[in-house]
């Protein structure tokens, strides 16, 4: 009885792959919560304007009425885009949970990925690793800097 050699290059290749996957769960969770609050300032600025009771206190200074209404257009425009995002970003988030959650599921059970079928699992990962789809979205080096600086931190380091 002969057992599986251990062929280092896999274990690597594994641990190198968890960390991306967990940076990615990181840097794309920072910019979900970043995306929301936009849109909840968007919101606000939208929210405002139609207010009927609003009118009163608007009739005194209607710089601001100007500048309120010429706001809700735009706002509306800038939060379509911004709700498309945030729901790609947050498949995204998903995406990137399922990924990560399945390396180190690979790195517990068999981080040598030694036997046939934890290659394949790891295999199975890498593939909807490819198909995740980060095109057109923003790539923010300070959150990038914050995501490596969470990762680290929940690694214990």
């Amino acid at each position: 009885m002969s057992s599986p050699v251990a062929v280092p290059e896999h274990r690597a290749t594994l641990w190198k792959a968890l960390l991306v996957a967990e940076f990615n769960v990181c840097y794309w969770t920072l910019l979900a919560r970043r995306e929301t609050k936009i849109e909840m300032a968007v919101k606000g600025v939208s929210a405002l304007s139609p207010a009927v009771a609003a009118w009163t206190i608007w009739a005194h200074s209607p710089v601001i009425l100007t500048i309120l209404s010429m706001a809700v257009p735009v706002g509306t425009w800038f939060h379509s885009i911004t709700n498309d995002r945030l729901k790609r970003i947050a498949s995204l988030v998903g995406s990137w949970k399922q990924i990560a959650i399945e390396y180190d599921l690979l790195w517990q059970f068999d981080s040598d990925l030694a036997s046939p079928e934890t290659w394949k699992r790891f295999e199975e990962a890498t593939k909807l690793q490819a198909k995740t789809d980060e095109t057109g979205l923003p790539v923010i080096d300070k959150l990038r800097e914050k995501a490596f600086t969470q990762m680290m931190k929940n690694r214990g380091y």
